[in-house]
């Protein structure tokens, strides 16, 4: 019995060696496959799929257009790239053993799947292939198909456009490499509709869930959209009250993230039509709970990253005759983060305090639209309140703190930080005609008008606390006991813009393809700025006693003329 067991044992154990020896051969016989996708203007495009057809082998391309196919098989293979709004390109190859194939793709823009989506670039309604600016558009169908759920599913898809998001809450967007710099405003306008809600390096991530499409206009905007819009423009377009039929939807979903937990997303509509063809309303409510996956190992908290988001948007159309309706919105969105998304490579980062973050806005608009014999004019109104705070960690400094604070008998520090708070309330108004697509010559003139105020403070906290009583003493020792100062670090701000613009637009359409095109945008403007430093960390940096500083802007009147 043993010599039969050891002769069956044997020829298992050559069977086994045998494949482990064929398998090291097939994974030997393979070769790379490396390269670049590219629109034909020759700008990257990030996101683009590619597959090896035949096989599950597959890969996307990163925020360059660069890809790399590792382990594909030696011999003729197919490759297949594909990109939303461009039409899908197949490339034969031979793969070599051992040996990287360098391979890249230009794709062509699809126009048919396009279809007759209309878009609004130019503030009047018209088929994208008809728009001569530089544009894109992702449908709601395109979303879903991509998965998107918030602005940081979709923009990187976008040929020219790129996003940068330390969290899902700060985003902050560059078009044809435009980016934001320390200042005023955006240079990327963003709106939600008819409202503006461009705000420097604090975009919402709307939730794009019942998106009717989502526009994105590169290059310069200034004529016809105002400041912010330098770089571009990008226009989330929700899906109006339809006063025809009902409609109900309901996405659920379910996903787990590697290295977390569950994931949790939610989203219904509901539409009802009040009275038929006349008055309806449209509700749209999301939620979404992503579990985290960095451990902070300065706190001891694991998967610190976690997000929530939650919120909904309502609105009403009432149409009273073809060619004339009102439509009124609402839209409420809160999101919580529990830490920051930075990481090292092993999904790990080290803060003295959690890195909270609370954020919430809403929008509200009222709109009336006119069909004139000559023209069609809208008349809009628009409030935006933006609430968030923060706490963002300084544990770079205890070691300062504690030989300081030292110096009076407090210490060691385990924490310090500030906390951020900032309120923006943003009120926008406009009024245009814009003549009717059937001539050659066309026009756009209206009247803007904006008030922007925004407050915000940081103050700065420590564990354990310290108290003035202990800044006291320690002043008193520095020989600076007299200059008033108040806590470890304060600053509190304020920026208030008014604005009221002129804008007019020209275009002539020599053929088809071809036109001409001119504009102008005259504008008065104030701003006020103010901000006041104090607390003992300040002082002893710039070595000045507590200081206000105030700018405030004078009325001047500028223009701003684009040509084409």
């Amino acid at each position: 019995m043993k010599k039969i067991l050891l002769i069956k044992f044997s020829k298992i154990g050559f069977m086994f060696l045998g494949l482990l020896f064929s398998s090291q051969i097939l994974i030997a016989q393979s070769g790379t496959i490396m390269g670049n996708v590219t629109d034909e203007g020759g700008t990257t495009l990030p996101g683009a799929n590619l597959l090896v057809t035949g096989t599950e082998l597959g890969a996307s391309t990163d925020s360059n257009g660069d890809f790399t196919l590792n382990n594909v098989p030696v011999g003729e293979q197919e490759i297949k790239v594909s990109f939303l709004g461009y039409e899908t390109q197949t490339k034969s190859v031979t793969v070599v053993d051992g040996q990287t194939l360098e391979l890249s793709f230009i794709l062509k823009e699809d126009l048919y799947s396009l279809g007759e989506v209309i878009v609004t670039a130019s503030k009047r309604s018209e088929r994208i292939q008809d728009v001569s600016q530089s544009i894109s558009a992702i449908t709601g169908r395109g979303l879903e198909q991509i998965g998107a759920t918030d602005m940081r599913g979709y923009i990187n898809t976008i040929p020219g456009v790129k996003l940068e998001s330390p969290n899902p809450i700060e985003n902050t967007i560059s078009i044809r490499g435009v980016a934001p710099v320390a200042g005023w405003a955006s240079t990327i306008g963003y709106y939600i509709d008819e409202a503006p809600v461009t705000e420097f390096g604090l975009n919402p991530a709307i939730s794009s869930f019942d998106m009717e499409r989502i526009e994105v206009l590169r290059g310069p905007q200034g004529t016809l959209y105002g400041e912010g819009s330098m770089g571009g423009t990008i226009k989330m377009i929700t899906n109006k009250p339809n006063v025809n039929k009902s409609e109900f939807r309901f996405d659920p979903e379910l996903s787990n993230t590697t290295n977390g937990g569950m994931n949790y997303n939610v989203n219904g509509m509901l539409n009802i039509p009040i009275v038929k063809n006349k008055l309806a309303v449209r509700a749209t409510g999301f939620y979404q709970n992503d579990d985290g996956y960095i451990n902070n190992v300065g706190i001891g908290v694991d998967k610190v990253n976690t997000y929530e988001t939650y919120g909904g948007r309502f609105a009403a159309r009432y149409v009273a005759t073809d060619k004339l309706f009102f439509t009124a919105s609402a839209i409420y969105s809160g999101s919580k983060i529990g830490g920051e998304f930075t990481a090292n490579e092993d999904l790990k980062q080290s803060t003295s305090v959690r890195e909270n973050m609370n954020d919430d806005y809403s929008i509200y608009n009222l709109s009336g639209y006119y069909g004139l014999s000559f023209a069609d004019l809208t008349v809009t109104g628009s409030y935006f309140h933006h609430k968030k705070d923060q706490t963002v960690d300084l544990g770079f400094i205890i070691p300062t703190v504690d030989y300081l604070f030292g110096l009076v008998g407090e210490g060691p520090f385990d924490g310090v930080w500030t906390d951020n708070e900032s309120d923006f309330n943003v009120y926008t108004a406009e009024a245009r005609l814009v003549s009717s697509n059937e001539s050659r010559f066309k026009w756009t003139t209206g009247v803007f008008y904006k008030n922007y105020d925004m407050t915000g403070k940081d103050i700065g906290d420590s564990d354990p606390v310290i108290t003035q009583e202990t800044i006291d003493v320690l002043l008193e020792a520095m020989g600076m006991g007299g200059m008033g100062i108040q806590g470890i670090f304060v600053n509190e701000y304020s920026r208030k813009v008014q604005q009221m613009a002129l804008f007019g637009e020209l275009s002539y359409d020599i053929t088809p393809k071809f036109n001409i095109l001119g504009g102008l945008r005259l504008f008065n403007e104030n701003r006020d700025f103010s901000s006041l430093s104090d607390g003992i960390f300040p002082v002893l940096q710039t070595g000045m006693p507590p200081t206000e500083v105030s700018d405030k802007g004078d009325a001047n009147r500028y223009g701003i003329m684009s040509w084409g």
